[in-house]
């Protein structure tokens, strides 16, 4: 894990939370789904026609055994919508969090840079700062003070190493 990028880790956290929230959403939702079509089909299995001599009843499941099977074969589409829909919903989600997260560490991804850029010979160059109060700027301020301080510590290095050769 420490191999992937942080904006794949991000992702990938993404997508697993989005996956346990779409998948529990789904089955709560089939379950609820299915129930009503089950109270559907146990509705209509009997009926009774009165005439005004005789009265029959008529037990529709065994008569029209199309329903039970249109019943059947609605559930059936029900749930593989219901995980094409989820599967797509999850695969969305998963790209649009890359693109975001590629959005949001684009600063980090330029101090980066910008400290890779950074040597012996200019350490008295600053880093820009955002001037915002986020965590990049509070970074980018840290790091400047740190190569302000590297900085004096090199040139009186320096200082030292010119005054010791002048005197031998």
């Amino acid at each position: 894990m420490k191999k992937i990028s942080l904006q794949a880790r991000l992702t990938l956290l993404s997508a697993l939370l989005l996956t346990i929230c779409c998948v529990t959403l789904d089955i709560l939702i089939m379950n609820s789904a299915i129930m009503k079509l089950e109270e559907v089909g146990d509705s209509i299995p009997y009926i009774k026609i009165d005439n005004n001599e005789d009265s029959y009843v008529i037990n529709l499941p065994s008569t029209y055994p199309e329903i039970q099977n249109a019943l059947a074969t609605t559930k059936e589409g029900f749930r593989r919508q219901c995980f094409i829909i989820t599967a797509i919903i999850i695969a969305i989600g998963t790209m649009l969090t890359w693109v975001i997260s590629g959005i949001a560490l684009r600063p980090l991804k330029n101090l980066n840079r910008s400290i890779g850029e950074i040597s012996a010979s200019n350490l008295s160059t600053e880093l820009p700062e955002t001037g915002g109060s986020d965590e990049i700027a509070t970074l980018t301020h840290s790091f400047n003070h740190m190569l302000c301080r590297i900085n004096d510590a090199f040139l009186s290095q320096k200082q030292f190493s010119a005054n010791a050769a002048h005197e031998l």
